[in-house]
């Protein structure tokens, strides 16, 4: 189960270079724990950086952070 999504993010990672959100991960490639995915990844040689976003709900004034995903390199195979 994990391999699948392992894949499927990586693959999403390497065709598109802006990277990938928790919100894209759950909507798009249905991974709920892309934290974990991307540890996984990391662990198997890929280089991908975590740019963090701070946005104001302009409604209710709340404060939200998210990580944005972005492969950097691939692993050498």
């Amino acid at each position: 189960m994990y391999d699948d999504q392992r894949r499927r993010l990586l693959k999403y990672l390497k065709t598109h270079k802006r990277g990938i959100t928790t919100f894209d991960a759950v909507e798009k490639l249905r991974i709920y724990r892309i934290s974990a995915r991307i540890f996984e990844l990391r662990e198997a040689g890929h280089e991908i950086t975590t740019l963090m976003h701070d946005d104001i709900n302009p409604d209710t004034g709340e404060r939200t952070r998210y990580g944005q995903y972005v492969l950097t390199k691939e692993a050498k195979a």
